[in-house]
């Protein structure tokens, strides 16, 4: 799988904590980065621009990550790692009920993002939502299925 090429959200409120995920993703290969400090700007990059994977904090000034990934979830079904000081399980518990495919806990050792990030993708880019076979266009996050552009009632 090319890293490359995969794109990459990343929201934290803290530009170290940003600096210090760029420095290792683009060291691990990744070089498609976006990131942002508040939930507005994560979501309005999130609906302008396509990613391959999103990694949020959930503690911002502004709103959560919490209310990111709902957004997300609305029409993505993206991976979204959270990376978050807070150790609490409830919280971590929550944060998959919402959607999350994965919960880092800061202090954190790049190396295991990267691990992490690369599980994710994988798993993901195995299972897509759509694929197309001769003149069908299946979607499984929908259930829709098309023929020549038309839709097919099952």
């Amino acid at each position: 799988m090319n890293y490359k090429e995969k794109k990459i959200l990343i929201l934290d409120d803290n530009p170290e904590i940003l600096e210090m995920v760029q420095e290792s993703l683009n060291i691990a290969g990744f070089s498609n980065l976006t990131s942002v400090q508040s939930q507005k700007e994560a979501l309005e990059q999130f609906e302008e621009k396509s990613f391959d994977l999103v990694i949020l904090d959930i503690m911002l000034p502004e709103g959560s990550g919490f209310e990111v990934l709902k957004g997300i979830r609305k029409t993505s079904t993206v991976p979204v790692l959270f990376l978050s000081a807070i150790s609490d399980i409830e919280k971590q518990y929550q944060g998959f009920e919402l959607g999350a495919d994965d919960y880092i806990i800061k202090p954190f050792r790049p190396r295991e993002l990267t691990a992490r990030i690369r599980t994710a993708l994988r798993k993901y880019g195995h299972s897509p939502s759509t694929f197309e076979m001769c003149d069908l266009h299946v979607d499984t996050a929908s259930g829709v299925v098309k023929k020549g552009g038309r839709e097919v009632f099952l």
